[in-house]
């Protein structure tokens, strides 16, 4: 253990063990590689914002967040390299300056040579993203689906393909794939804060001083800004999981209700000519038809509670997570 001054010349006694100390700073340096592969993830598989009609509504939110995220990704990395050189550059101010005194007294300084000490990290995994859902189910029953329509709006008034079957148009496999981004980036992030608060722990038992303080004193900002953007990362992660499940539930509903309608228009087309009495009777079985197909419009509203909260959770998202959050640039770089 070496007993010195602060490199600073501050005056004030510190305790350190260097070997301690740089593989500190080696630690760190592995961190900062395991937030830039955060950063990489999102970039590799977050890289769309549309997922069509059926989610038309959360586009432009989703879209103003992406950039926004990886920004802050890629600042973590950033950041958390520059703690790592700050680190590394204090060992060598402390063995400058320890060589120094020895020197003066003919004595033997510190030995660079006695290597550093392991700092066993978690792995923060390798797992890649996939997807929850499959494709959504589509409506596709051919000429009979356009008798469907063309009998609606005859008859009815009433446009199926834009009120109804356009907006079961999605790309829910991206969605889900994203959701599992995001949920594995959570995770990786809260991996890499549970390294740094047992690495700090750690050195912090032989480091005192006034660089020991400051440095600790950003580690506490490093430990809310990684606890919140693991919280917030995970949360956006399940909401849009949660979303893309709803989005196929809603769609089989949706084509299963058309489907009744098909049916009912398909078993009535011949008597529509079938003067008066049958084009009476096809008239009335357009509008059950009508009544049917329409059913599927309550259905796509279920949607609509699940992108209000995940629009509501990306506006929150849009405002936290930024890279103020982050500390500032440490002292020695």
């Amino acid at each position: 253990m070496a007993e010195a001054r602060e490199p600073t010349g501050g005056g004030g006694q510190l305790r350190v063990d260097l070997p301690e100390l740089r593989g500190y700073a080696t630690a760190l340096d592995d961190v900062s590689r395991d937030l830039g592969g955060c950063e990489g993830l999102a970039n590799s598989y977050c890289v769309d914002a549309d997922f069509g009609k059926i989610v038309e509504e959360l586009t432009s939110d989703y879209a103003a967040l992406l950039p926004q995220m990886k920004e802050l990704l890629a600042e973590n990395e950033t950041v958390m390299r520059q703690y790592a050189v700050a680190t590394d550059r204090t060992v060598g101010d402390f063995e400058r300056t320890d060589d120094g005194v020895a020197s003066r007294f003919q004595g033997d300084g510190i030995d660079a040579s006695r290597g550093s000490a392991f700092f066993a990290l978690a792995p923060v995994g390798a797992s890649a993203p996939y997807a929850s859902e499959g494709d959504l189910p589509e409506v596709s029953f051919g000429f009979v689906f356009d008798n469907l329509c063309w009998a609606l709006e005859k008859f009815c008034g009433w446009d199926v393909r834009g009120e109804v079957t356009d907006w079961i148009a999605g790309d829910v496999v991206g969605l889900s794939t994203q959701a599992s981004c995001w949920e594995i980036v959570g995770d990786r992030l809260g991996t890499t804060r549970d390294n740094l608060r047992t690495a700090d722990s750690r050195v912090l038992k032989t480091w005192e001083g006034l660089a020991a303080n400051q440095h600790a004193a950003g580690m506490i900002v490093w430990d809310t800004a990684l606890t919140d953007q693991s919280d917030s990362f995970k949360e956006l992660g399940q909401s849009l999981k949660d979303l893309a499940k709803e989005c196929v539930n809603v769609a089989q509903l949706v084509v299963d209700c058309i489907r009744l309608a098909v049916d009912l228009i398909a078993s009535a087309w011949a008597l529509q000519y079938i003067p008066v009495y049958g084009q009476v009777k096809f008239v009335k079985k357009c509008w059950d038809a009508y009544k049917r197909a329409q059913k599927a419009i309550a259905y796509l509203k279920m949607i609509v509670s699940a992108l209000r909260f995940t629009k509501s959770l990306i506006v929150v998202m849009v405002d936290k997570l930024t890279p103020t959050m982050l500390p500032g640039e440490p002292i020695g770089v």
